[in-house]
C-alpha cells in the first residue's frame, strides 16, 4: 500500500498532466485523449476526428513533443 508521500506524488502528477493537456490546442488534445484514452490507431483517431491520416499523425506529434515540455520536471 502506497504510504503518504507516494500519494502526494500522485496527485501532484495528475494535476500537472491535466494542467499541461488544458495547454494544447483542442484538435491535438482531442486526439491525443482518443490515442490514449481510447487505445486507438492514428487512423482510427483520424476517422474519428474527420481529420487525414497526416494531419492526425502532425496533431500527435505536436501533442506529445508540447507534453515533454511541460511535463519534463516529472519525467
Amino acid at each position: 500500500m502506497p504510504g503518504p508521500l507516494a500519494a502526494v506524488v500522485v496527485r501532484d502528477q495528475a494535476a500537472a498532466l491535466t494542467q499541461a493537456l488544458g495547454q494544447l490546442p483542442r484538435e491535438q488534445r482531442d486526439a491525443f485523449l482518443l490515442q490514449i484514452e481510447g487505445d486507438l490507431s492514428v487512423e482510427e483517431v483520424a476517422t474519428i476526428t474527420q481529420s487525414s491520416f497526416e494531419t492526425t499523425k502532425s496533431r500527435l506529434r505536436y501533442a506529445r513533443t508540447k507534453l515533454r515540455e511541460l511535463l519534463s520536471e516529472y519525467a
